[in-house]
């Protein structure tokens, strides 16, 4: 009689169990291999070529002319003119010349060689601003020819803004600003007073407005912000000397809380109501005193806050 196999159900059950359930959702993909320097010699250099390209056409801006003219006559008279002698209309009257720095770094370039040379001026500020950009994204964690794609993709939309005018270099400043704060970020050593230069630089284009947070504002603000918080720091943690700075103490402790009181409390009129009188004696330093009565009862109520200890925190 034919024997019966045994049963072997059980082991096909065992063996079900030991294979690994699939993962679900989906795989994960490697990182990006970063290129080495040979490897991203030969895509940066056709990245570069290509960018040149893109803003390589027939010079026809009619503002030229005047850009040309302002820096002429800055770099004879080593100043900035501060009356209109280039139209008729308002000759003599007061003028304030707009983009003082771009005109005095173009006109040179059309002095030594003519078309070359405001081409040459195109070709230079361009593949400034776009390394600077290449770099700062390097830096942010792009990794392949990503960027550089990127890179040759922006240059087609920055084709229209390439004229000589001041967005060529207010394009290279932008660049600078983003590599710097990007190079903070990631924990490298950038000093803090190129800060301060670089928006003072560009307020020439883009002006310093506090309440519109512009980026030159951002820079200059930013930088002497950095600078005396390094002062401070070796003052007051590096020499040890700490007594003088109660006063600052009292309002840094609640700092949010006064801004906030500041849209509450009419500060102004407490302090008119104790110091008015001496305003009013003060004469040409009245607003003087006032700033300083405000100041003073914004101070007297955190120092209450303070020996309270009533701090409000975020």
């Amino acid at each position: 009689m034919p024997q019966r196999l045994p049963y072997s159900g059980g082991m096909k059950r065992s063996a079900r169990r030991a294979v690994a359930p699939k993962p679900r959702g989906p795989t994960p993909t490697a990182p990006l291999v970063p290129l080495t320097t040979r490897l991203v010699a030969v895509p940066v250099a056709v990245a570069a070529t290509l960018v040149l390209l893109a803003v390589t056409y027939r010079i026809d801006d009619p503002d030229l002319w005047q850009h040309l003219t302002v820096g002429r006559a800055i770099w004879a008279a080593h100043a900035v003119p501060a009356t209109n002698v280039w139209t008729w209309p308002g000759y003599g009257q007061p003028y304030l010349v707009p983009s003082w720095l771009f005109r005095v770094l173009l006109w040179p370039f059309w002095a030594a060689g003519g078309l070359w040379g405001l081409a040459a001026w195109r070709w230079i500020t361009t593949l400034a601003a776009f390394a600077l950009l290449w770099r700062a994204s390097v830096r942010a964690g792009a990794r392949g020819l990503v960027p550089l794609l990127v890179m040759v993709a922006c240059a087609l939309v920055f084709r229209q803004r390439s004229q000589l005018r001041p967005d060529t270099l207010v394009a290279v400043l932008l660049a600078l600003e983003l590599w710097l704060l990007e190079s903070r970020r990631g924990g490298g050593r950038v000093h803090v007073a190129w800060l301060v230069v670089l928006g003072w630089a560009w307020a020439n284009w883009f002006p310093i407005i506090k309440i519109l947070w512009t980026s030159s504002y951002v820079l200059f603000a930013g930088g002497w912000s950095l600078l005396l918080l390094a002062i401070f720091y070796g003052i007051i943690d590096v020499l040890r000397f700490r007594a003088w700075a109660f006063f600052f103490v009292v309002i840094g402790a609640n700092s949010i809380t006064i801004y906030l009181l500041r849209h509450v409390i009419d500060f102004a009129k407490v302090g008119h109501f104790f110091f008015g009188g001496l305003e009013k004696h003060a004469a040409a330093y009245g607003p003087v005193v006032a700033a300083l009565g405000v100041l003073g009862a914004e101070w007297l109520l955190l120092l209450y806050l303070y020996r309270r200890r009533l701090f409000l925190r975020v």
